[in-house]
């Protein structure tokens, strides 16, 4: 199913879904996905930065389910914070940083 419906899964998690949760302020697709390397049974893996992982994860879940029973794609999500995301250490961010296609990013308005 991904391969008949993998730009409408997309453009829904990167258009659709952070209009719902204030606390996005970043999400990134990342995976045989973001690598064009994915099969028919691929799922679909997402890093949301935000600033509230509880409230996120609470909204996304069910963004999740309406997607899984619309086209039958699983969507694994990663959660972390501007501060564990721009910080950490951890290889999976590291991976994300080099390989991860950034799907929305909050605005961020200059002061002057």
């Amino acid at each position: 199913m991904l391969l008949l419906y993998k730009d409408d899964i997309l453009k829904k998690i990167g258009h659709k879904y952070p209009n719902h949760d204030h606390n996005l302020e970043k999400l990134i697709l990342f995976g045989s996905v973001a690598t064009e390397k994915y099969s028919p049974g691929s799922d679909v893996d997402v890093l949301l930065v935000t600033t509230n992982k509880r409230e996120t994860n609470d909204l996304f879940s069910n963004f999740k389910m309406k997607i899984l029973l619309k086209y039958s794609v699983i969507i694994n999500a990663l959660y972390a914070s501007p501060r564990e995301f721009n910080s950490s250490i951890e290889p999976i961010y590291s991976t994300i940083k080099n390989e991860g296609k950034l799907l929305w990013e909050k605005k961020k308005i200059e002061k002057n």
